[in-house]
């Protein structure tokens, strides 16, 4: 029904939780990952960086929607950045299907 969805996006929208915000999925190696969120602004909220494999990590930030659309072109071009000075791979996932498991 219509007001069970309404009120789960309200509490998800009072926690800052998808989809009230976007949500973009960061996964590197350690010091790459690390690199590319010392650079995001104090407006987004980072949750992790939890275990996503062999030796990569995975971090998740939450970001207004509004403020989305600039922060993801920032966090592309560090991805960029990272494969012209072969870094390694940094991989973006914006609002993954995912997040759930």
């Amino acid at each position: 029904p219509a007001w069970a969805a309404d009120r789960e996006f309200a509490q998800r929208r009072e926690a800052g939780l998808p989809p009230a915000v976007r949500a973009i999925s960061v996964e590197a190696e350690g010091d790459r990952l690390a690199a590319v969120l010392s650079g995001l602004p104090e407006s987004v909220r980072v949750l992790g960086p939890v275990p996503a494999g062999d030796s990569a990590q995975r971090a998740l930030v939450l970001v207004e929607h509004r403020s989305a659309p600039e922060l993801v072109a920032g966090l592309r071009a560090a991805v960029v950045a990272a494969s012209a000075e072969r870094l390694g791979p940094v991989n973006l996932r914006v609002d993954p299907p995912d997040l759930d498991g």
